[in-house]
C-alpha cells in the first residue's frame, strides 16, 4: 500500500478552502437540476372496492370481519393499501392495481352472498 501518497492526497483535499454560497450560486446547473419540479407527491390512480353488506344490522366491523375470513390478501397475491371502515355499514379497500381489485371482487362473489361491492377509481393528491 502507498500510505504517503494517500495521505498527501487527504491533505490536498483538505486545504482547498470550502466555497461559499455566492460561488456555489454562480456555476451553472446540471440538465437534471435545470428541470422544473413539480412540488408535491406523485399522483397514481387508486383503485377502491366498496362492499356493503345485504343485512340491514350488520355493521361495518362485521364487514370487516367478513373480508377477513373469505380474503387472504397472501394467497391469492393482491396487496391492499387500506381499510377504511364507512358509515351504513360499507367499508372501502384500496388497492393500486384493478387486478387486485378484481380477485377481492370474485373471491368475495363466489365465498360470500350476503357482501355486495362496487369498483371506483380515484386519484391520490
Amino acid at each position: 500500500m502507498d500510505i504517503p501518497k494517500k495521505l498527501e492526497g487527504l491533505h490536498k483535499a483538505l486545504e482547498v478552502k470550502p466555497t461559499t454560497y455566492a460561488a456555489a450560486a454562480a456555476k451553472p446547473k446540471s440538465s437534471e437540476a435545470a428541470k422544473p419540479q413539480v412540488p408535491g407527491p406523485k399522483t397514481t390512480a387508486t383503485h377502491a372496492l366498496i362492499i356493503s353488506s345485504r343485512c340491514a344490522n350488520h355493521t361495518s366491523d362485521q364487514v370487516v370481519k367478513t373480508i377477513s375470513e373469505v380474503v387472504d390478501a397472501k394467497e391469492i397475491g393482491v396487496g391492499v393499501n387500506s381499510v377504511r371502515k364507512e358509515r351504513n355499514h360499507k367499508v372501502v379497500l384500496m388497492c393500486a392495481f384493478d387486478d387486485a381489485i378484481k380477485r377481492i371482487e370474485a373471491r368475495i362473489n363466489v365465498w360470500h352472498t350476503n357482501e355486495q361491492t362496487d369498483r371506483r377509481i380515484t386519484k391520490n393528491h
